[in-house]
């Protein structure tokens, strides 16, 4: 038997699973646990983990992680939404693994979004096909999504596979919006900075940020067209709160119509840029929990809107799928693991 100890450590809730890798480069998760953030280090739950796996019979000196930030080397100093540096040596000299892989968090994802057959996803449901029945063509790939921040990981395509970049296009800026002007200003003042980046709308703290700005501001609701026409009392800044009350109350709809407004923006400005007509994938923890929004047709409405018939051409081509499995980050870790260490993953 041969196991990859995985790690994924987001913004909101780092985890880590032992993975077993089984034939033809097929995984299965046999045990997870949570990565405890008041460490400040993943190196006490690791250990503990590796101890408990032991006990069952089950052990590995290979692991991947897959973090959420910018990687320097073989390592993550700073994580874009926790504190708790990742480094790669560091794991090696204070825990029983000896071959460890640090790597971008949409890039983990990525891999396993490489080796995704589309037909069969689809009818196992672990992706949804949120555009209207597209064929992907045998071209570049991309993921996309949000969680407490926003992640966005190109695959180009290859004769013999995928070539993954990882990127920081969270931090990009937002192009301007005339009819969000004022959220916009709310933005910029807020954070002190002239430039509105995709994080602050297209994200968990996104999602409190434009809540705050309607709370304050509830005339900006009047531009805004939803189904929710109650206006209740709910103040909340939580992001998953607010989705929840997305059918209840007006300031939480019209909140989550311009996430899902700013997401599609995004998405469509990805599409272009990697011309991913192989597939746009979507992921992260906040789309998937709330797929009747996706699925309303306003994502898709603006996803294809453009003003020159041949781009918009390129929009209707691209297929746009749901990643509805939490637990792919696991499986894309597992396979760069066995992609980096294939000689000692036996």
């Amino acid at each position: 038997m041969a196991y990859v100890l995985c790690l994924d450590i987001g913004g909101t809730n780092p985890r880590m699973a032992m993975i077993e890798v089984l034939r033809d480069a097929q995984f299965k998760i046999l045990a997870k646990d949570d990565v405890k953030k008041e460490d400040k280090s993943v190196i006490p739950s690791i250990n503990r983990f590796l101890e408990t796996c032991a006990e069952q019979g089950i052990s590995t000196e290979v692991c991947c992680a897959g973090v959420a930030g910018p990687i320097e080397g073989n390592a993550c100093p700073q994580l874009t939404n926790i504190d708790m540096p990742v480094y790669g040596d560091e794991i090696i000299e204070k825990t029983p693994l000896k071959h460890v892989l640090v790597i971008n968090d949409f890039e983990a994802i990525a891999h396993a979004v490489s080796a995704i057959d589309i037909p069969t996803a689809l009818q196992k449901k672990s992706i949804i096909e949120i555009s209207d029945h597209r064929t992907p063509s045998d071209g570049n790939r991309a993921i996309t999504g949000c969680g407490t921040g926003f992640g966005l990981t190109f695959l180009w395509k290859q004769e013999n596979g995928y070539v993954i970049t990882a990127t920081e296009g969270g931090n990009a800026t937002i192009p301007y919006q005339h009819s969000f002007a004022p959220l916009f200003d709310f933005i910029r003042e807020k954070t002190n900075c002239d430039r509105v980046d995709i994080e602050s709308l297209a994200s968990g703290q996104g999602i409190a940020n434009i809540m705050e700005y309607v709370i304050k501001h509830p005339e900006f609701m009047e531009k805004i067209d939803v189904s929710t026409k109650e206006n209740t009392d709910f103040c909340s800044l939580d992001p998953a709160e607010i989705a929840a009350h997305a059918d209840k109350d007006r300031k939480a709809a019209v909140t989550m119509n311009i996430f899902i407004r700013t997401v599609a923006d995004t998405a469509a400005n990805v599409a272009l840029c990697g011309l991913t007509t192989g597939g746009l994938f979507l992921v992260g923890g906040i789309l998937p929990k709330n797929k009747a929004l996706l699925m309303d047709g306003t994502f898709m409405k603006i996803f294809n809107t453009h003003f020159r018939e041949d781009i918009k051409d390129i929009l209707e081509k691209t297929p746009v799928y749901l990643v509805d499995d939490y637990d792919i980050s696991f499986y894309g870790c597992a396979r760069a693991a066995l992609e980096k260490f294939k000689e000692k993953i036996k």
